[in-house]
């Protein structure tokens, strides 16, 4: 059981490893796009040459056309400038999208691999089940509780304590990370009452956006492996 334990746990690194690599690729990626285009926009503004040579198309029936060539003045230079303003504002929406992908990944992930853990747990203690009781059943229903009764059940049934390992507060913080997870996958983002009513910070209102920006996927990645290295270590002690 234990070896099943390290090939999960190895297998949650390589996934956040690859979380990793993806961001870093992303950013530098669209750093350089904004780059070129803010260089670009700064020389069309400075007066520098955007004339576009003009070019023969051929249509369907066999006629061709003559493009005109962009034409090196003011209206030309603004509608230019216009078009990378909103090429710039798009990379940046770009970035915004990246992060909730990014962050819906961390969190299904997170999700998989640390039901592996306790199907694996369960599995290991199966024989203390009463009759009729399976692994797959216990799993299921673990899984459907809230994350703040899931700490609950493993203290209370398993002596399995979270809270006193890694904090009061850390799990709380877990329990908003999940909760916000829920809310871009199932309302787009938005705060309503369940999200309310589950999390224990005032710093949001019902019908806001949740923004989730660099910081806060850094954050959340960090905490969650923190989480599942400290719950897989108390299991694997367990199962020696």
């Amino acid at each position: 059981m234990n070896y099943q334990i390290q090939k999960i746990s190895e297998s949650f690194r390589l996934d956040l490893r690859l979380l990793e690599f993806y961001l870093a690729d992303i950013r530098k990626s669209i750093e350089k796009l904004k780059k070129e285009s803010s260089e670009l926009k700064n020389y069309v503004e400075g007066g520098g040459s955007i004339e576009v040579k003009s070019k023969t198309i051929v249509k369907e029936d066999g006629t061709t056309s003559r493009t005109m060539g962009i034409a090196d003045n003011p209206w030309a230079r603004e509608a230019l400038s216009f078009a990378l303003d909103n090429r710039i504002e798009q990379l940046k929406t770009y970035v915004d999208l990246s992060l909730i992908m990014s962050f819906t990944y961390l969190m299904t992930t997170f999700d998989a691999k640390y039901i592996d853990v306790i199907k694996t747990y369960f599995k290991s203690i199966s024989d203390t089940f009463p009759s009729g009781v399976t692994v797959e059943n216990k799993t299921m229903k673990f899984a459907y509780k809230s994350f703040a009764r899931q700490m609950t059940s493993l203290k209370v049934n398993y002596n399995i304590d979270i809270e006193n390992s890694i904090g009061k507060s850390a799990v709380k913080t877990l329990i908003e990370i999940r909760e916000t997870r829920n809310i871009h996958i199932h309302n787009s983002g938005i705060v309503n009452r369940k999200y309310l009513d589950n999390v224990s910070t005032q710093l949001f209102s019902e019908g806001q956006y949740r923004i989730i920006d660099e910081s806060y996927l850094e954050a959340a990645k960090d905490l969650i492996k923190e989480f599942f290295f400290n719950l897989t270590e108390q299991i694997y002690i367990k199962i020696l």
